[in-house]
């Protein structure tokens, strides 16, 4: 049972440009967003993809960000504007992240549960399958785990190795893969590509280099946000 101090600790600890996990019936399974702006009634999330548009006001969506490295709070929200603006680069228009503005929360999940937040990424990765090492790319990654693709499927269950660089150095990490599916697009060049999700079987010591590792992409990726946001003035359309 959460206290009305963990609900208030919780929705104070609310920052602009902090990552949120936004999710909503019928729409993609998860799709990161950041914190714009937070009000007194009104929460401004940036939103990069596409299908954010589909929303409209009075739908519900689930927030979830982190409030600590050993916990995360979730709650739900109604819709209440969403905003796709545009901006010149040269000679094109181009499509901003969407402003997706939704009521506060009222009730808080709190969970003091290690909880990792995932972060887009373009990581070049190994993965050790029947004792030889297939090269992938890394998509997602969490302190808990990683989506990637891969060239060829591999066996859900498996019990595997995966490597990568950190700025720090290269990760080698036990992992588990939990999924692997078709990914369901039209390739010209390198064919058939598939989607895997996978556990990491790791110590706190490269938890915590990962969480530090994504929190850094997290800083930058807010301060890029500021920058586009600064830069929008008087070029929406």
């Amino acid at each position: 049972m959460q206290t009305e101090q963990e609900r208030s600790q919780a929705r104070n600890s609310l920052q602009v440009g902090q990552a949120v996990e936004i999710s909503w019936p019928d729409g993609p399974d998860v799709i990161a967003g950041w914190i714009r702006r937070v009000g007194s009634s009104r929460l401004h999330l940036g939103v990069d993809h596409p299908q954010v548009a589909a929303l409209v006001p009075g739908d519900l969506v689930g927030v979830r960000y982190s409030v600590s490295d050993a916990g995360s709070c979730r709650f739900e929200a109604r819709v209440l504007h969403v905003e796709t603006t545009w901006r010149t680069v040269g000679p094109l228009v181009v499509r901003s992240p969407s402003r997706l503005i939704v009521s506060t929360p009222d009730r808080l999940e709190v969970s003091q549960r290690r909880s990792f937040v995932r972060m887009p990424v373009q990581l070049p990765i190994e993965i050790e399958v029947d004792g030889r090492w297939i090269l992938g790319q890394g998509r997602c990654l969490s302190a808990g785990g990683m989506r990637a693709e891969l060239p060829e499927v591999v066996e859900e269950g498996l019990e595997t190795r995966i490597r990568f660089a950190l700025p720090s150095g290269i990760v080698s990490a036990q992992g588990v893969i939990l999924r692997c599916d078709p990914i369901q697009r039209r390739l010209v060049a390198d064919g058939r590509r598939h989607e895997i999700a996978v556990a990491f079987l790791a110590s706190r010591q490269l938890q915590d280099e990962l969480v530090r590792y994504i929190l850094e992409l997290q800083r930058l990726a807010a301060a890029r946000r500021r920058r586009i946001d600064d830069e929008l003035g008087g070029q929406r359309l």
